[in-house]
């Protein structure tokens, strides 16, 4: 996965696969919490080019929220379209998860 932090805001952007299936998750868990250990306070994924999600990348979301929000750690989820936000939306994530708009070309 591609990471560009931008470290005066606090921010990291992480470029999503076009595919998250549980061999991704696993690499999607260690980038997100190496980022928080980094003291990075603000996670956006962008899931632009992201097509298809399983449900070991929903957990690894869920459970990111879980284990790093009392750090003060937040995951934004930007640029969900198609499938993934009909899944997103589906199993109540657009209610744990703030989802953006950014950039055009992240």
């Amino acid at each position: 996965m591609k990471t560009r932090i931008e470290k005066d805001r606090g921010r990291a952007l992480v470029v999503m696969p076009p595919k998250m299936f549980r061999n991704e998750s696993g690499e999607l868990s260690r980038t997100v919490n190496e980022l928080a250990r980094r003291g990075v306070k603000e996670i956006i994924l962008d899931m632009r080019k992201t097509t298809m999600m399983d449900s070991a990348s929903l957990g690894v979301l869920l459970f990111s929220r879980k284990h790093l929000g009392p750090q003060g750690v937040e995951i934004a989820l930007a640029n969900t379209d198609g499938y993934v936000r009909s899944l997103i939306e589906n199993a109540g994530l657009s209610r744990l998860f703030k989802l953006i708009d950014y950039g055009e070309d992240a």
